[in-house]
């Protein structure tokens, strides 16, 4: 395994050795969509490395029986994997259920190349003869295999051991062949949304090559046996040339936010009184607020005049006591005025007779 999460010099590349997996010559091979797991296919029989507990699990899928040279790649929104067969058929395979749908497709060459661009929401079936095709899951219908053509302009000069990657999000293919006429490499990067081909400077000469994409960085490593040279090298793809270091993209943020979910809840030592509002309250309130503005003025007007006349009737009140206690205390005797309950006055004594 070659460690592209740390920076390196192609003269030392970070390799890390796995634990020994099944023989296989040239069965399918895809990584799952999180990352964490590899699917292979080999003597009829399906396997699966993890890559966080470094170990080999066989898993129990027998209606996958495909022939030698089947492709495979993976789609990152549903996790399924697809293995276009050289018999024209079509082969899903959801690992999370272990089950395994066949469809009708297009016949694969064991020289033509497949993979994912999320740009397309398809994948990209690059031929070494004939067409290039895409196919599209949420295509197919009883009247469409969901196959469809994909013309990319002129086509750069094609190899059997070429490989084909995705970049920038699948905006980007990138097709590394070596031409025949000369013992070089070149990376050709296709722009998906004009169909336009760039060619990139050449490199010394590589075939049957593995090559992967980190970023703005292309890594090819291994060749054919026959080859001497088998160092590993890098391709900036925005500069167009090749470099003797590889540098590791920043790390990925971290939340670190604190979530309530993560703490124990606490039990209260006293009851908690309950916040909901009763249906007394609630219909007060609600009538309170369905009020029209005049009829709320009117019952602030009543009230107000309401408190203006109980503060007048205690004034009387007490002036007309006033008055009394000041006429009681006449040393000639006179009458003074007296206030029933209901408030009427009257007179009496001398007063009172003379003016009756």
């Amino acid at each position: 395994m070659l460690d592209l999460s740390v920076s390196w010099n192609t003269s030392d590349p970070v390799y890390k050795q796995l634990e020994n997996g099944p023989k296989v010559v040239k069965g399918p091979c895809a990584v799952t969509n999180d990352g964490e797991s590899v699917f292979l296919l080999s003597g009829g029989k399906s396997h699966v490395y993890s890559i966080q507990s470094n170990s080999w699990a066989v898993l129990d899928i027998k209606s996958l029986a495909v022939y030698r040279g089947t492709l495979a790649v993976t789609d990152p929104e549903t996790g399924l994997i697809y293995f276009p067969d050289t018999t024209a058929q079509m082969y899903s395979l959801d690992l999370r259920i272990n089950t395994v749908n066949i469809t009708k497709g297009i016949p694969i060459l064991d020289s033509d190349m497949i993979i994912w661009s999320a740009y397309l929401r398809s994948m990209v079936k690059v031929a070494f003869q004939g067409d290039h095709y895409t196919f599209t899951p949420s295509n197919m219908s009883e009247s469409s295999t969901g196959w469809n053509l994909f013309r990319t302009g002129t086509v750069p000069e094609r190899h059997k051991w070429a490989c084909v990657l995705p970049a920038f999000g699948g905006s980007k293919l990138l097709y590394i062949v070596e031409p025949s006429a000369a013992w070089s490499t070149i990376v050709y990067t296709l722009d998906v949304a004009t169909r336009t081909w760039t060619k990139g400077s050449p490199t010394p000469y590589f075939s049957a090559h593995a090559c992967a994409v980190s970023g703005d960085q292309v890594i090819l490593w291994g060749t054919f046996q026959l080859m001497t040279q088998r160092k590993t090298v890098v391709y900036n793809l925005k500069t167009g040339k090749w470099t003797d270091r590889y540098i590791a993209p920043p790390p990925r943020p971290t939340n670190t936010r604190t979530t309530h979910a993560s703490q124990p809840p606490q039990t209260p030592t006293q009851p908690i009184p309950s916040t909901t509002p009763s249906s007394d309250m609630t219909s007060s309130n609600k009538s309170s607020s369905d009020m029209k503005p005049g009829v709320i003025i009117a019952i602030v007007a009543g009230t107000l005049l309401s408190i203006a006349m109980i503060c007048i009737n205690v004034y009387l009140r007490i002036s007309k006591r006033s008055k009394a206690d000041s006429k009681r205390t006449t040393p000639d005797g006179s009458s003074f005025e007296s206030v029933d309950a209901q408030g009427n006055t009257g007179s009496s004594g001398k007063e009172g007779d003379s003016n009756s």
